[in-house]
């Protein structure tokens, strides 16, 4: 299979993983709490407050562009599509290092419970790492 076909379909097959659980809501985290009611503030009046300090702006702003109607599964489903998008590009900068099997590596770091739980939560570990991963692989690239 070629490249432009199995690397998005295999951030759409990571994605399809995370997607039956943004339905649980915020979750037992504080955190996740916070940032809701956060972005649900910054939507409303346009002013930036902190979720918790000393803050995220990138990730509580994001929130709150997509905050919507105050449905925590659109944000949870944002902290899907970065998570997704991290370990394609973990995939994209091992293919990039000659690494034999990129995509099998990349589904082992998809799988570690920390990462999966953080792609279906909203819970800015998501985001950092998928600019992590973007930056690894901006600096693999010859």
């Amino acid at each position: 299979m070629r490249d432009n076909i199995r690397y998005p379909l295999f951030f759409f097959s990571v994605l399809l993983t995370r997607l039956p659980f943004i339905w649980q809501g915020f979750g037992l985290d504080g955190d996740s709490w916070s940032v809701g009611l956060v972005s649900k503030t910054i939507h409303a009046t346009g002013v930036y407050e902190a979720s918790r300090f000393p803050g995220n702006p990138v990730h509580e702003f994001l929130c709150s562009v997509f905050i919507g109607d105050g449905s925590f599964w659109h944000l949870n489903l944002l902290s899907a599509v970065f998570n997704s998008l991290g370990v394609l590009f973990f995939a994209l900068a091992l293919k990039e290092l000659r690494f034999r099997m990129p995509i099998l590596a990349a589904s082992a770091m998809a799988a570690v419970p920390v990462v999966w739980i953080s792609g279906t939560v909203t819970i800015d570990y998501s985001i950092g790492l998928a600019f992590l991963m973007a930056a690894l692989y901006a600096v693999s690239l010859d």
